[in-house]
C-alpha cells in the first residue's frame, strides 16, 4: 500500500556552473548516496536560493511526506541535486526542479519522480566528416578529385598553369566540428529515485532512473572551452573559416583548369594545324644549327613525303655546303600519350602537344656536329617550326632559294628511269683530300622496279679499269629522297698505262658498299668506305643521250657472232701498239662458248686460235665475262714480257686472258695474263666466207683435192746466224689427195727451179684446236740441196703447218724446226685439179 503527493511545480532554482566538465558524464544510473543530518543546512551554503525558492522547496519536502510517513527534506534533496549536477554543471545550468509524485514503497522508503530544467552553459559542438561539412556549405566533395584528374591531362604549359591555382589541402576530419547546441539553450529531462531514510536519520539515494536527454549530449561532444585553436566550426552563417576558403580554393581551382584546357585544346588545334601545313605544303626550310667550336652549320629541311594526313612523314636533311652530308629521318604527326597521373610538372623547354617525331634511318652523317637520330619538329606559332631535341632548340626559318622536291609518284619515276639499263651518270672520284679522278657509272640491268639493279664503275681515261656492283633501288620514301641506290662491290679489275684506274680502292676492294643520291637536278653524289683508304666521294653529273640496254647475255651474243670480225690495236708497256683482228668463229651453247682467232693483219705468222667461255654472273657478265684460253701453239711466239709463256701469242695453254664488252656496246677490251691490252671494235662487215663448222670442213676437203695448185712466197725469216731475210717465189700442190682417214700428199718447189721441191705427207686435222686454224700438218718426207729449210735436205724434224686464208682459197704457210718457226709463206690457189671442187 502507498500513498502519492502530487505537488504542481517547484519555483525555479539558479545554480551557477563551479566545476569542470568531463568529456564523458558519469551514468545516472549508478547508485548515489547522500548522507547528512536531517537538521544540517551545510548541503546548501553554496546555493544562494532566493526566500521564494525556500518556500517552494518547503513545499516540495511536505508533498514527500504522507500517510503519516516522512519523507527527505529539502536540505537533503537539494543537497543530492547538487552532488548530482556537479558531474555536469560546466556544460549545464540548472534552472529548477519540478517535482512529481512520491510513492512509498513496500519495505520502506519513497520513490521519487522529478523534472530538472536546464540550460546549456557553453556552445557545445560533435566532429563530422569532410563529406558531411561540404554538405553543410552545399559544396559537391567529388569536384577537387575530378579537378585533380582533369588536371592531370592537362599538357605543358597549361599544366603548371593549373599547378599554379591548386588548392591547399583542405581541413583534416578531425578539425571539423558542427554546433549541437548554443549556450542558453533549454532543455528538461525527468527522472526517478529511491529514498531510503537511514538509522541515523540520513536519507540513502540510490537507483536512480533518468539522465539528461538532449541530441547534442553524446561521448563524442566537446564544448566551446575544450576546442584547439585550429578546430573548425562548420555553419552556414560563417564563411570566412578556413574551410570555407578551401572550398573556394577548390572552386577557383576548377574554374582554372577548366580555362587551361580550353586553352590547351586552342592550342593543340594551332599546332596541329600549323604541322598539317607544314607537311601538305611541304615548304623547304632551313636550319642555322650551332655547332660546338666551328661555324654554323646550315641545314636544309624538306617534308619530302607525307601520307594519310600525317600518318607517316619523310623528312630529308641536306648540308647546304656538303652534299655528301644527307639522311631522311622518318615518322608521323602525332600527339604523344599524357602519361601523367598526377599534378607533376615537366622542364620548361620540353614541348608538350603535336609534333612531327621521327628517327633516322640508316646512318646518321650528322651526329659529330649535334644532330640526334631522335628529331622532333614542333609548332611555336604561325609560321614558326622548331627543332627540338637538340643540344639546343633551333628554329627554322623558310628557304626561299630551295625548289621545292618532286612528289613521291613523280620522284620514284624519275629515279627508276634514272637507274634503267643503258643510263649513265660521269663525273669524279675523290679519295679523302687526295686529286680527283674521272669517274662513270653505268646501270646495265634492273629487274622488279629496282628490287635487284646491277651497274658498273669505270674511267674513261682508263677504259681496261671496271667494277661491278649489285644492290637496290629502294624507292620506298625514306629512301628514294635520300640514297635511293646502295649496291656492293662484286667485282674489280685495271689496269692501263699507269694502271691508275686499278689502284682505286672503289675498283679493287671487295665487299665494300657504295650509296648514290640522285638530285632532282640531275646531280648524283656517291659516298664509299674502302677500309684502307676510308671515304671515297663521287661528284657526278646525268649524261644526256642515255640509250636502251640490252640484257647482258643479249648483248654479248649480239657483239660476238659466227663471222663476225673485231679489229683494233694491241699496246704493250715499252713498245709499239699493232694491230690486231679478232674473228668469231663458231658460237655454241646458247652463247656462251665462243671459238675465235685473233691475228695481226701485219704479221700474218702471229695467229692464235681460241675459246672463251662466258660467265653469267652478275659478279662478272658486266666485266671481264669471257675467259679466254688459246687452244692451240701454232703460230709465232713473241716475247714482250718475261717470261713470256703467258702472252696472247705465248708458249702456254694453260694461259688465262680477259675479255669484257665496254659499256657503249661498240667496244672489246681484252687484257692478257701480262696486261696485254686489246682494244677492238666490230667491222661493219663480217669475214668474206662462211666459217660455220659444217662449211669450213667441206672447203678443206676441197681444197685438199689431188692436183689443186697455188703459187706464192717462202720467206725465210732472221736468225740468231744472219739478219737478212730471203725470199722465193714457189708452188704447192697436191700430189695425192685426202684418203678416207684423212692422209693427204703435198709437193713444194721453187717456181723458177722445178728441180728444187720437197715432199711433206700429213693429215687433215678438222678438230675444235685446228678447224679454224693450221688444220693440215705435214712433216717433211724429201727434199732437195738448198739452204731452204722446206726444200732443203733436212727432214725428221721439219714440219709444215697450213691454214686457210681470209679469203677461204689462199693458204699460209709456217716451217718449223723442232716448233722454232723458220720460215712462212702466202700462197694463192692458181688452179683446181680433177681431185678438186
Amino acid at each position: 500500500m502507498f500513498c502519492a503527493h502530487r505537488v504542481a511545480r517547484v519555483a525555479p532554482a539558479t545554480l551557477t556552473a563551479t566545476s569542470v566538465l568531463k568529456r564523458t558524464p558519469p551514468a545516472i544510473e549508478t547508485d548515489f548516496m547522500v548522507r547528512q543530518s536531517a537538521t544540517s543546512n551545510a548541503g546548501f551554503s553554496v546555493f544562494p536560493w532566493p526566500p521564494m525558492s525556500a518556500l517552494l522547496i518547503g513545499v516540495l519536502i511536505a508533498t514527500m511526506v504522507g500517510c503519516g510517513r516522512s519523507g527527505p527534506s529539502p536540505d537533503q534533496l537539494t543537497q543530492w541535486v547538487q552532488a548530482y549536477h556537479q558531474q555536469v554543471d560546466s556544460m549545464l545550468a540548472l534552472k529548477s526542479v519540478e517535482m512529481g509524485d512520491a510513492v512509498a514503497q513496500d519495505g520502506g522508503g519513497f520513490q521519487v519522480q522529478f523534472t530538472v530544467h536546464e540550460s546549456f552553459a557553453q556552445d557545445a559542438f560533435e566532429p563530422i566528416s569532410l563529406a558531411d561539412a561540404y554538405r553543410i556549405y552545399e559544396h559537391d566533395p567529388n569536384l577537387l578529385d575530378q579537378t585533380i584528374q582533369r588536371a592531370a591531362k592537362l599538357r605543358m604549359p597549361e599544366r603548371a598553369e593549373a599547378i599554379n591555382s591548386q588548392p591547399r589541402v583542405a581541413p583534416a576530419a578531425g578539425q571539423l566540428f558542427r554546433r549541437v547546441a548554443r549556450a542558453g539553450e533549454d532543455f528538461s529531462w525527468q527522472g526517478k529515485v529511491i529514498a531510503r531514510q537511514q538509522a541515523d536519520k540520513s536519507w540513502d539515494f540510490s537507483g536512480l532512473i533518468g539522465k539528461p536527454e538532449h541530441p547534442a549530449i553524446t561521448p563524442q561532444m566537446l564544448t566551446q572551452d575544450q576546442l584547439s585553436t585550429t578546430s573548425i566550426t562548420v555553419d552556414t552563417k560563417d564563411d570566412t573559416n578556413r574551410l570555407t576558403q578551401a572550398i573556394a580554393e577548390q572552386r577557383e581551382f576548377a574554374k582554372a583548369v577548366e580555362q587551361a584546357e580550353q586553352r590547351m585544346v586552342a592550342r593543340l588545334e594551332q599546332e596541329h594545324r600549323d604541322l598539317l601545313a607544314l607537311i601538305t605544303e611541304r615548304e623547304p626550310l632551313l636550319a642555322n644549327l650551332p655547332v660546338a667550336n666551328l661555324p654554323n652549320a646550315r641545314l636544309s629541311v624538306h617534308v619530302c613525303y607525307q601520307r594519310d594526313d600525317g600518318e607517316e612523314v619523310v623528312v630529308l636533311v641536306e648540308d647546304t655546303a656538303n652534299p655528301l652530308m644527307r639522311a631522311c629521318w622518318q615518322g608521323a604527326l602525332a600527339l604523344p600519350e599524357n602519361a601523367n597521373a598526377t599534378l607533376s610538372s615537366r622542364p620548361a623547354a620540353a614541348h608538350d602537344g603535336w609534333e612531327i617525331r621521327l628517327k633516322v634511318v640508316g646512318e646518321n652523317p650528322f651526329r659529330n656536329i649535334g644532330v640526334n637520330e631522335l628529331m622532333v619538329l614542333t609548332a611555336t606559332g604561325p609560321g614558326m617550326i622548331r627543332w627540338e631535341h637538340q643540344r639546343q632548340p633551333v628554329t627554322l626559318a623558310k628557304d626561299p632559294s630551295a625548289e621545292k622536291l618532286p612528289d613521291y609518284e613523280q620522284r620514284v619515276a624519275q629515279v627508276l628511269e634514272w637507274t634503267r639499263p643503258g643510263q649513265s651518270w660521269e663525273g669524279t672520284i675523290q679519295i679523302g683530300a687526295q686529286e680527283t679522278h674521272p669517274i662513270r657509272v653505268v646501270f646495265t640491268e634492273m629487274q622488279n622496279e629496282g628490287g635487284h639493279v646491277r651497274l658498273i664503275v669505270e674511267r674513261p681515261d682508263e677504259p681496261f679499269t671496271v667494277a661491278t656492283f649489285v644492290g637496290t633501288v629502294d624507292t620506298s620514301p625514306a629512301a628514294v629522297y635520300g640514297w635511293p641506290v646502295r649496291v656492293t662491290h662484286t667485282f674489280g679489275k685495271g689496269a692501263g698505262s699507269n694502271a691508275v684506274g686499278y689502284r682505286l680502292p672503289l675498283i679493287v676492294e671487295a665487299d665494300h658498299n657504295l650509296s648514290l643520291a640522285l638530285t632532282p637536278a640531275g646531280d648524283g653524289h656517291g659516298v664509299c668506305y674502302a677500309s684502307a683508304a676510308g671515304l671515297q666521294s663521287l661528284r657526278l653529273k646525268l649524261a644526256s643521250g642515255a640509250k636502251t640496254l640490252e640484257p647482258a647475255p643479249l648483248r654479248w651474243r649480239n657483239a660476238l657472232r659466227p663471222g663476225d670480225r673485231w679489229t683494233g690495236r694491241i699496246a704493250r708497256a715499252g713498245h709499239p701498239d699493232e694491230r690486231i683482228a679478232l674473228t668469231v668463229s663458231e658460237v655454241a651453247d646458247e652463247g656462251r662458248v665462243y671459238r675465235f682467232t685473233m691475228h695481226n693483219p701485219d704479221n700474218l705468222r702471229q695467229f692464235r686460235p681460241f675459246v672463251g667461255m662466258l660467265n653469267e654472273s652478275d659478279k662478272l657478265i658486266d666485266g671481264y665475262a669471257v675467259a679466254v684460253r688459246p687452244i692451240s701453239l701454232t703460230g709465232e711466239f713473241t716475247s714482250f714480257s718475261s717470261p713470256d709463256w703467258n702472252e696472247l701469242y705465248g708458249t702456254s695453254l694453260d694461259a688465262r686472258h680477259w675479255l669484257r664488252l665496254h659499256s657503249d656496246g661498240k667496244t672489246l677490251l681484252m687484257m692478257s695474263y701480262e696486261e696485254e691490252l686489246i682494244t677492238l671494235t666490230k667491222e661493219a662487215t663480217p669475214a668474206a666466207r662462211s666459217l660455220d663448222r659444217a662449211a669450213q670442213m667441206e672447203r678443206w676437203r676441197a681444197l685438199c683435192g689431188q692436183g689443186n695448185r697455188w703459187r706464192g712466197t717462202l720467206t725465210k725469216l732472221k736468225s740468231n746466224e744472219s739478219a737478212e731475210v730471203e725470199s722465193a717465189e714457189v708452188e704447192l700442190a697436191i700430189a695425192s689427195g685426202l684418203d678416207g682417214l684423212g692422209n693427204v700428199v703435198l709437193e713444194l718447189s721453187a717456181a723458177k727451179m722445178p728441180k728444187l721441191r720437197a715432199s711433206f705427207q700429213g693429215t687433215l686435222q678438222l678438230d675444235d684446236a685446228n678447224v679454224h686454224a693450221y688444220a693440215l700438218q705435214l712433216n717433211k718426207a724429201a727434199g732437195s740441196q738448198s739452204s731452204s729449210l722446206l726444200l732443203g735436205e733436212e727432214l725428221g724434224r721439219v714440219k709444215l703447218c697450213l691454214r686457210l686464208a681470209e679469203d677461204g682459197k689462199g693458204l699460209i704457210g709456217l716451217g718449223f724446226r723442232e716448233h722454232e718457226l723458220r720460215e712462212f709463206m702466202t700462197l694463192q690457189l692458181i688452179s683446181v685439179g680433177s681431185g678438186g671442187r
